[in-house]
């Protein structure tokens, strides 16, 4: 066997390595693409090498490497489709949560002057169902905004996922109500024994 084929034995055996690698890493989807199509390539060079076993065998590693390429562009191709369908769920979800207005309120209230909020007593214990306060409310009316009829739209228990926001309204309640002044945000804390209220902007 001259040099030359001597040498061409090196890719050869190089490609077989990188076939035999390629069988047990994990790879990103897709990414064994490149993989065996660097070892479809280096393949041929074992097409060149007169001994037939060479030959058989580069043959032999050509067509599965070939498949193997396939068989990644096709993963990397739908791993990309459900990434982008998956991104796509998480932008309509965020779009949804965003126009809600408890949850624009939840998002926003870290960025509020909370330390200096003055909140009111409804007279309802804590103890009770929180749509007892809002039901009082509608019977007293609110001072501050001044508003004498309000309709409760939702009342929902806060469980902020943001550290932040969850350690600032932890046992807080939201109601969404629609008042002659337009719709408002009561947020209602117990303290003292009674339901405690603040109202704000339904931004």
């Amino acid at each position: 066997m001259t040099t030359t084929y001597k040498l061409l034995t090196i890719p050869f055996w190089l490609a077989a390595l990188l076939g035999v690698l390629g069988c047990i890493i994990t790879f990103f989807p897709g990414a064994e693409c490149a993989w065996f199509s660097v070892v479809a390539v280096l393949s041929l060079f074992g097409l060149f090498i007169p001994k037939i076993f060479y030959r058989s065998a580069a043959t032999l590693l050509l067509i599965l490497s070939i498949i193997a390429a396939v068989h990644g562009y096709q993963r990397g191709m739908k791993y990309l489709a459900n990434a982008a369908t998956r991104q796509s769920a998480k932008n309509d979800q965020n779009a949804i949560a965003f126009s809600d207005p408890i949850n624009r309120f939840v998002a926003d209230y870290p960025n509020r002057e909370w330390p200096s909020i003055a909140y009111h007593a409804t007279g309802v214990p804590s103890s009770t169902d929180p749509r007892e306060a809002i039901a009082k409310l509608r019977q007293t009316g609110i001072h501050e905004p001044p508003i004498t009829n309000l309709a409760l739209i939702e009342l929902r228990e806060l469980h902020p996922r943001d550290r932040l926001a969850a350690r600032l309204l932890t046992n807080h309640v939201a109601a969404l109500v629609d008042t002659e002044i337009g719709q408002r945000i009561v947020l209602l804390r117990p303290s003292s024994g009674d339901w405690c209220y603040h109202v704000y902007d339904a931004k």
